[in-house]
């Protein structure tokens, strides 16, 4: 892969927030199809938003 071709891979797993999925640049770089079908599910809650879901389904 050229340094533009990894450039380019770069650009689009940083597009795709694949690292909110868990994923690294590498394992986007070998399985980049893989990676765009990850990208489709939603985003894992964030701390904060984790403790307020946890707290709404306790009151119900």
């Amino acid at each position: 892969m050229t340094d533009y071709g990894l450039e380019q891979k770069a650009e689009r797993f940083i597009q795709l927030r694949l690292a909110r999925h868990g994923w690294t640049l590498h394992q986007y770089i070998v399985n980049p199809e893989r990676g765009e079908q990850v990208a489709l599910r939603p985003e894992p809650l964030l701390p904060q938003q984790q403790k307020i879901a946890r707290r709404m389904e306790g009151e119900q």
